[in-house]
């Protein structure tokens, strides 16, 4: 398939293009054999993976050096994401770990908190999840639920998540908790809290299915009654939607690229496969509807990477960007669905089985509109940008 001009592949430098090949032979050997068991078998990806990943350097590598890490940036975040993302394997959450939980520890965590659990983080002895969507409340962070009340030196944790990536096999829980019991307080009543799930009883792990995303595990929580010391207090009482807020650029910026790649990769099989598919005598790629038909979808997606590779750029440089990024999580999202399904139906019949990655990649796509925050939250983001 013809490769367009990447700008940000190009801008690489020495370092980063060693990285980056070390960690393609690293994926080649470690994840490749074994990606489809781990989707359709396991429908989770293996705890292994993270200790593999952590022992040879890869879990979050922006740490700091005295707890492992090399202190890079975000580019190199990116290269090991995008080299999950590119094959197909974008519901593989390692980064989830490495680039959307782990660094409230690094912004928000006290010292003694930083040097309890990012060294367990980066060699991959701990594996992180994120806590925040409830059963009743969806997108409204505000009317979170969950309760934590203080006890002596801790906290007593009560409450449901749901929809909890990494939910079955996470050590460690980045858990949004209501500190301050009046509602009305909504957002400045919240708190983040780390609750290690390896020194608590009480937490109660039910696992969901659902669409697709096979290589990653969904689960509902229930906290009961679990004792945190008071110490595992992210920042401070009541700043914790600012917190998540500051993270969502990230969160919502790697989502892009997961969608983009996608769309790239059933590209990419659509055109294999219409090479070598002859319908009445004539091979599928020399008729100008599958041609005219891949084009267009190929140049649009090829618009989305230039927009999603700058905003990549600009977010490397620590620029505000979460409007752009919001609206490129939305485009990208929705724009993949068309482009898999348009895909698939070249496919035929055959698009339908799951020994092709265009069935995988289809059942992925569903979610895509759906998670680190819904196209319809997006709009709001942008929509209210518009109007201040």
């Amino acid at each position: 398939m013809y490769a367009f001009r990447s700008a940000l592949q190009e801008s690489l430098t020495p370092e980063q293009l060693l990285l980056q090949e070390s960690f393609c032979k690293f994926v080649e050997k470690e994840v490749v054999p074994f990606a489809n068991k781990w989707y359709f078998e396991d429908k989770q990806t293996p705890r292994e993976l993270y200790k593999k990943m952590g022992d040879a350097g890869y879990l979050c590598t922006w740490a700091d050096e005295k707890y492992g890490g090399h202190e890079t940036g975000f580019i190199e975040s990116w290269i090991i994401v995008n080299e999950f993302q590119r094959r197909g394997y974008g519901s593989m959450e390692p980064y989830l770990h490495s680039d959307i939980v782990a660094p409230y520890f690094k912004k928000f965590a006290s010292e003694e908190l930083q040097d309890r659990f990012m060294p367990d983080f980066v060699k991959g002895n701990k594996i992180l999840a994120v806590a925040m969507t409830e059963p009743n409340h969806g997108s409204d962070v505000g009317a979170a639920e969950a309760t934590a009340v203080k006890d002596g030196d801790d906290y007593i944790v009560n409450g449901s998540k749901t929809f909890i990536s990494n939910g079955l096999i996470a050590d460690v829980f980045l858990v949004l908790v209501r500190t301050d019991p009046d509602p009305a307080a909504r957002h400045k009543g919240l708190s983040l809290l780390a609750i290690d799930a390896t020194e608590s009883d009480g937490i109660i792990r039910n696992r969901l299915d659902k669409v697709g995303m096979g290589h990653l595990d969904l689960a509902e929580l229930t906290f009961d009654n679990v004792r945190v010391p008071q110490k595992n207090l992210l920042g401070v009482e009541g700043k914790a939607f600012s917190y998540l807020m500051h993270g969502l650029q990230q969160e919502r910026l790697l989502a892009s690229w997961g969608y983009l790649t996608s769309s790239e990769l059933a590209i990419s099989e659509a055109v294999e496969y219409a090479k070598s598919r002859k319908v009445f005598g004539v091979s599928l790629s020399h008729m100008q509807n599958t041609e005219f038909k891949l084009a267009e979808l190929a140049s649009r997606v090829l618009a989305a990477r230039k927009l999603v590779e700058d905003l990549t750029i600009a977010h490397s440089q620590g620029k505000d960007i979460s409007v752009e990024v919001a609206a490129s999580k939305m485009f990208t999202a929705d724009y993949a669905q068309e482009v898999i399904g348009a895909c698939l139906q070249i496919h035929g019949g055959y698009g339908c089985m799951t020994e092709y990655p265009i069935a995988r990649l289809f059942m992925d796509a569903r979610c895509f509109t759906l998670a680190a925050g819904t196209s319809e939250v997006m709009k709001m983001v942008v929509g209210k940008a518009l109007f201040s």
